[in-house]
């Protein structure tokens, strides 16, 4: 017997107009899942004497699905299936009873984190704390009874003993190019710092190999994290519209207008995966990239910036480089590639993009 191809569908008649997916997106909404009931039935024309049975099914489950990387509002509807649509730009929404979500408007992001993690620093080493430029910090050990722990390449140092420096104490705090005695720095202490790039960080001395005032080999072993409120370069006086470090799964689109992982026609930024090894950013919809010399720009830098629609490899754009764009709704960007991790791959970059 020849098989009846079926298309099951989902009857939207809900007894008050408008749905999940026509609702506008408002600060401070409440967003309530579209129907009382939904309807599963066959509609495609049947032989004669055949007639249809419906499946009918009130909400069952209602939730906000983060499980493809881009938050959604979904309502399942038993056996009948599931509605959804994303979560409103710039919101957090979260369930509450009577099939409804709230969402209000999402905090501004915080700098973006550049660099983080452990480093090591032995005897006459240096370290970047940008994870691409010249070298910050360096353990001078021209007289090993009298290490210094220096800041270098135009790099700040400011002490803040057991206290744990958030981002505003260290934009807020004194910096100094002197060096410091390393004997002055026991394990548990905190620093902030001002890098080359401009930047600001903090570090840890988590523990020392070695014996502080004597001429024995010594390892620093250190952790830190650096922020840039603006992911590089000045803003010129610029107002900035949207900034974020964002982790981009592979074969995602981004919108740097928003720092929303997008599938819309709002993207500017593709992660395009050609093969394993093949893997490129693409600008989308509009939106235009200028790599350049990879360097930090900024606003004014960018905006000076001679740009293209071609697809870059990342096999060009290794960890610390600096892209210019131009965004579908004509605005200028700039982004930092941060990692490439997983696989398959993740792409996370730190953005800021200007009015």
């Amino acid at each position: 017997m020849r098989s009846l191809q079926r298309l099951i569908t989902l009857a939207l008649f809900a007894l008050a107009g408008g749905g999940l997916a026509s609702l506008p997106a408002h600060a401070d909404t409440i967003i309530a899942c579209p129907l009382p009931q939904a309807t599963r039935t066959i509609v495609e024309p049947l032989g004669p004497g055949w007639s249809t049975t419906s499946t009918v099914s009130g909400v069952t489950d209602y939730k906000v699905d983060t499980s493809s990387g881009q938050p959604v509002l979904s309502c399942t509807y038993g056996a009948s299936g599931t509605v959804q649509r994303p979560v409103p730009i710039n919101q957090n929404c979260t369930k509450i009873p009577g099939r409804r979500f709230s969402c209000v408007a999402a905090p501004p992001p915080g700098p973006a984190v550049v660099s983080d993690g452990p480093l090591t620093l032995s005897d006459g080493g240096v370290a970047d704390l940008d994870a691409g430029g010249a070298p910050d910090i360096r353990l001078r050990a021209d007289n090993p009874f009298l290490r210094t722990f220096e800041p270098i390449s135009g790099a700040g140092l400011s002490p803040q003993g057991t206290h744990v420096p958030a981002y505003a104490d260290c934009q807020a705090a004194p910096y100094s190019p002197a060096p410091i005695l390393q004997t002055q720095l026991p394990v548990g202490v905190w620093l902030c710092v001002k890098t080359s790039d401009g930047n600001f960080g903090r570090i840890q001395i988590v523990n020392i190999n070695g014996v502080p005032g004597l001429p024995l080999p010594m390892t620093l072993y250190l952790n830190h994290t650096t922020w840039s409120a603006s992911a590089g370069g000045g803003g010129g006086g610029q107002p900035v519209h949207s900034q974020a470090t964002v982790a981009i799964p592979q074969s995602y689109t981004i919108d740097l207008d928003t720092g929303q992982l997008s599938t819309t026609n709002n993207a500017d930024l593709w992660f395009q995966s050609i093969t394993a090894t093949q893997l490129y950013l693409k600008p989308i919809n509009g939106a235009q990239l200028a790599v350049g010399d990879k360097s930090n720009r900024g606003y004014d830098g960018c905006s000076a910036e001679s740009y293209s629609t071609t697809a870059v490899s990342l096999l060009a754009l290794p960890p610390g480089s600096y892209v210019c764009a131009a965004t579908g709704d004509g605005r200028v960007s700039q982004f930092r590639v941060v990692s490439v991790t997983g696989f398959p791959k993740t792409l996370t970059i730190a953005f800021v993009t200007w009015e």
